[in-house]
């Protein structure tokens, strides 16, 4: 019982592994169009990189949850790991995920949505892997500083990517 646990743990890493991933490909190639004066193409260019890491690492993460959850419940040694704080702050950094996802389809691209993205699967990877190990608040009060300062190293990059303002709008 526990070989199909493994399993399915594994998948859910693997697709935590390719979110973070995905969401750092997504933001490199935005920040490569800025840098060539395409903010625009930026725009286009990450939502299609945004999308197809949602498509391919949302249903592993969640094949690999469920697959957990199930096969977790049937051995009691391994049912303990819902009760954990890692397990709830993963789950909600889920639901923030797929709220960021339906924010930035429908409003198009927020630089804050961006930022949400890749903080959250990181985190969530830190977390499978048992690199935090806090209590829920602590561990969402860190993901929330860890998202202000990822957003103002993005901010920074973007406006140095940009360049200097024209005259006009500079004063």
């Amino acid at each position: 019982m526990t070989g199909w646990f493994e399993l399915f743990f594994i998948l859910q890493v693997l697709g935590a592994v390719v979110g973070a991933f995905g969401a750092t490909s997504a933001e490199l190639v935005a920040l490569r169009a800025i840098a060539k004066g395409k903010a625009s193409g930026g725009r286009t260019r990450y939502l299609k990189a945004f999308s197809l890491t949602l498509r391919a690492a949302l249903p592993l993460f969640f094949l690999g949850m469920f697959g957990s959850m199930f096969f977790g419940y049937q051995e009691p040694s391994l049912a303990s790991f819902v009760f954990t704080p890692e397990f709830w702050v993963a789950q909600t950094l889920i639901i923030v995920l797929l709220i960021d996802a339906q924010v930035i389809r429908r409003r198009g691209w927020e630089w804050i949505g961006s930022t949400v993205s890749l903080v959250s699967w990181y985190a969530i990877l830190a977390l499978l892997l048992g690199f935090i190990e806090e209590s829920y608040f602590e561990t969402v009060l860190g993901f929330l500083i860890a998202m202000a300062g990822v957003d103002g190293v993005l901010r920074w990059l973007r406006a140095f990517l940009q360049g200097p303002l024209p005259r006009a709008l500079s004063s």
